[in-house]
């Protein structure tokens, strides 16, 4: 129809006539013309509804849009337009895509095809413009072009097939994860990836997808071109043509294979857990803060003897720890959340089941902060060490015993040296002494045979020198005897002791009026040989370091271990309270500077011709009262007495 347009000249074809305007207006497509200075000049009614505006002769040139930009949003260059190149450069046609901007501020994209229009002489005379919308076009394109480019740099395999599994299209993703290049692969059946055992999933993916189906993320395997095997998860599509029949299908191909292997360590990671936590009954637990809630394990409830599987509030499971536990935690917890450097920790304190059974627990937990160090949650695994902590404080015990009785032992090994060095000096000295004397009165004897007299007198000095001899080694191996270990422990009267220890000395007591006045002693367990023998040198001393009517007072009191100082050996369990005996007499007395010397081995306060003894009563007493746990110490002043001061345990 634009054909038939004909401009015999310049004048004709810058106005038209009515019969070419309303030609103008029904040629179906927008048109427009301009003169040779490429004035708009002439132009129908779809040049107006395409472009929003009514052109403006003699302003309009080259284009009837309001504004005009390049395809990529740039101003468009005027000499790049196909009007100004029919007019300028001399082209007999031109062609170019355009941006246009309507006065409502919206966009289309246009195609102005331009062509030369020359007069009945040949002369040009200005150019003709058809004007076609492409705007939807450019859009597609634009669309399909964007599709391309994810297709082209997709990491998952796009593919596309016939209903007969021969493949159409082939990306570079399919290329890296099947080994095959598209040129390998287009026009060959998709049948080439499926292992032979899994020849059967094509017939049914193609009948599902002639169903119009989708099938989404479909796991199974495939074959790579070195023939090695591969996991992959399918999304699979159909594709229809413009009358919406199903004429193929399209492909999305993930290799999961990493994820598989992954998977797989997971799981017999898990299983492996899952036995260790069974074996082990380790329970775990996670506090949401926030909520004030805490969910256990099935592990953790059984420790704790709860059924319940739902959630419990953090004032529910306080019932189940000791009160102590409780105290502990809460301090743990307020520590760690005002200063939470150290996000972890472990500790084992008590719990009490749901069967009131007291148990020991060891928790390790880790505590999640926010940015702001604001705890969020927790988390901690449970275990019962209830065994392992009565077999620890068991072990703990036995090594106690164990360093008792050593500290016993060496405390008797320091005793036993201390003895040896005791008899050392009893060999070397208090025993030697009788016998020098009876060397030299024997000596004496034989320089004096003719002389009765001085020879009988000798004689009774070698015999006092014999028996003080014999004395001494009795008390010495007495002394020796004295175990560091008691034997025979039985519950010991001591008034029954005291009894017996009168009627012992019942002749010196007549002989010296003396009187024992016993206040009333109490019961202790010992050997009543040895606290016999106590007594019995005590009460003797006291008997025997006097001049006349001697007074002897024995009393007892109870006192706390903790008001006194005992140097006994102990007897491997603790000792609360102590007995305080006290025996006082009225005696010669001594100073004060000895109250620790009497109680050594041979140690004589008097003169052999004023009180005789060997000096070893008072270190036997002191033996006695250590094999017993206690302690003797002895205070006196001299012409007043003295006072012996016994503590043994209650």
């Amino acid at each position: 129809m634009i054909d038939q347009l004909h401009f015999s000249n310049k004048e004709a074809f810058q106005t038209g006539n009515p019969y070419q305007r309303s030609l103008l207006d029904a040629i179906p497509v927008a048109i427009y013309t301009c003169n040779m200075d490429g004035y708009v000049q002439l132009y129908n009614n779809l040049i107006i509804k395409l472009f929003g505006r009514e052109p403006i002769r003699g302003e309009d040139r080259f284009c009837c849009s309001w504004r005009t930009f390049n395809t990529d949003g740039t101003v468009a260059d005027i000499k790049e337009s196909p009007t100004w190149q029919c007019l300028f450069e001399g082209k007999d046609h031109a062609t170019g895509n355009t941006l246009v901007q309507r006065p409502d501020n919206s966009f289309i994209q246009i195609r102005i095809y331009a062509e030369r229009m020359l007069d009945d002489k040949g002369t040009l005379i200005g150019t003709m413009n058809t004007v076609t919308d492409i705007t939807d076009q450019a859009e597609n394109e634009a669309k399909l072009a964007y599709l391309a480019s994810i297709v082209k740099s997709s990491h998952d395999a796009i593919i596309s097939k016939t209903l007969d599994g021969i493949v159409t299209s082939w990306n570079n993703a399919a290329e890296q994860i099947f080994g095959y290049t598209a040129e390998e692969m287009i026009g060959q059946s998709i049948t080439r990836l499926i292992p032979p055992d899994r020849q059967n999933e094509e017939p049914q993916i193609i009948a599902r997808i002639l169903r119009g189906e989708q099938i989404d993320h479909f796991e199974t395997r495939r074959i790579h071109k070195t023939k090695k095997y591969i996991d992959v998860s399918l999304t699979i599509s159909p594709i229809k043509n413009e009358a919406g029949k199903i004429i193929g299908a399209s492909k999305i191909a993930r290799d999961i294979t990493q994820q598989k292997i992954f998977q797989k360590n997971l799981q017999e990671t898990k299983e492996r857990y899952r036995l260790a936590v069974a074996t082990t009954g380790l329970g775990s637990w996670e506090i949401q803060v926030e909520e004030k809630t805490i969910l256990l394990s099935k592990e953790c409830r059984d420790i704790l003897g709860i059924h319940y599987e739902g959630l419990l509030t953090l004032e529910e499971i306080k019932k189940y720890l000791h009160p102590v536990a409780a105290e502990r935690i809460k301090q743990k917890f307020a520590d760690v959340f005002s200063s939470p450097a150290k996000e972890q920790y472990d500790f084992e304190f008590r719990i009490i089941r749901h069967d009131g059974a007291i148990r020991w627990v060891r928790t390790r937990t880790k505590i999640y902060f926010n940015p702001d160090q604001t705890a969020t949650r927790c988390w901690g695994t449970l275990i019962d060490v209830t065994e392992e902590r009565i077999a620890t404080e068991a072990l703990e015990a036995e090594v106690s015993k164990r360093t008792s009785q050593l500290i016993d032992t060496n405390r008797q090994l320091e005793r036993s040296n201390n003895d040896l060095e005791q008899f050392a000096y009893i060999a070397s000295h208090d025993l030697q002494e009788p016998l020098r004397k009876i060397q030299t009165f024997i000596n004496l004897i034989e320089r004096n045979e003719s002389n009765p007299e001085l020879r009988a007198m000798y004689y009774e000095k070698v015999v006092k020198a014999a028996n003080r001899m014999s004395t001494l080694v009795r008390d010495v191996l007495n002394y020796s005897r004295l175990s560091n270990k008691l034997i025979d422990n039985t519950t010991v009267d001591l008034n029954e002791i005291v009894e017996a220890v009168k009627q012992d000395c019942e002749l010196t007591i007549a002989e010296k009026q003396a009187k024992i006045i016993n206040h009333g002693l109490p019961a202790i367990e010992g050997n009543s040989a040895q606290l016999q023998q106590l007594f019995s040198n005590l009460v003797s001393n006291a008997l025997k370091f006097s001049s006349s009517h001697p007074l002897i007072n024995i009393s007892a009191s109870l006192v706390p271990a903790t008001d006194v100082q005992v140097v006994g050996l102990p007897h491997g369990k603790p000792v609360n309270q102590y007995h305080r005996i006290l025996i006082s007499d009225n005696g010669i007395g001594f100073e004060k500077e000895f109250a620790k010397k009497i109680f050594e081995i041979f140690q004589r306060l008097e003169t052999q011709s004023r009180f005789s003894g060997t000096g070893i009563g008072l270190a036997v007493c002191k033996k006695i009262v250590e094999n017993h746990g206690g302690s003797i110490s002895a205070d006196s002043t001299p012409g007043q007495g003295s006072v012996f001061e016994i503590l043994l345990p209650a």
